[in-house]
């Protein structure tokens, strides 16, 4: 049964951090845990989004975070529980929880078998992208210890988690990544940039210096329009 917003009571409780209720609810064989509410966020994306609204940019979760922490865990556990359920956005709940720089919820989902840990999103974007843009080593080094995730993989731009470091300013994510493949440092994405380009653009200085220890990277590289790093840090 939804509301007029389109919200069951096992959504509402995990929006809301009722431990007891979503317990209770999700002990009935008569609820279906995976009906989505508003945006197409399942009950499991709900909790985990607002674990981490209440979080911020904090790396341990306590006091009501974890309340939330044990309804992500509880519906895990379930196996009615569509782990991989995607959002209107094509965004799952392992998406939300890889771009935060705490890794309890992370490991939490992760450990469900069967979860798909190399979906995109809309913009192509995989849990890689997202760990890779966090301002935390904590998130990608996790994901780098998996042997099933697709360290590589592009986005709808051509763009790695590599690309992504560079651009957000995670300095450590760079040196992480270039540590499982340096030769990927001059992968150009659609539009011809690297991972150069893109710390130049974003003025992100220290990501710039990262990439330039590696010795294999290309300082005079141009994109498709012609523009070398050098360009885009002067423009």
């Amino acid at each position: 049964m939804q509301d007029n917003a389109g919200r069951t009571p096992l959504w509402l409780a995990c929006y809301r951090g009722q431990l007891d209720v979503a317990l209770l609810l999700l002990r009935d064989e008569r609820t279906d845990p995976n009906i989505s509410g508003p945006n197409g966020d399942s009950p499991l994306s709900a909790a985990v989004c607002q674990a981490l609204k209440a979080n911020g940019s904090g790396i341990a979760l306590d006091g009501a975070q974890r309340t939330f922490l044990k309804i992500v865990e509880a519906l895990v556990k379930c196996p009615k529980v569509d782990v991989n359920a995607k959002n209107k956005h094509g965004t799952t709940a392992l998406h939300l929880a890889a771009a935060h720089p705490g890794t309890s919820l992370l490991r939490a989902i992760l450990s469900r078998a069967g979860v798909q840990v190399n979906l995109p999103d809309e913009s192509g974007q995989t849990i890689i992208h997202k760990a890779a843009a966090s301002n935390s080593s904590h998130t990608l080094g996790l994901l780098l210890e998996r042997n099933d995730v697709d360290i590589w993989s592009k986005d709808n731009r051509g763009r790695s988690g590599l690309h992504h470091a560079a651009g957000h300013g995670t300095h450590h994510n760079i040196r992480s990544l270039l540590s499982q493949d340096s030769a990927r440092v001059n992968e150009a994405d659609a539009q011809g940039m690297t991972p150069l380009h893109c710390a130049a653009a974003a003025d992100h200085v220290h990501c710039a210096q990262e990439l330039l220890m590696n010795c294999q990277t290309q300082l005079n590289v141009q994109d498709d329009n012609g523009d070398s790093p050098l360009h885009h840090a002067v423009s």
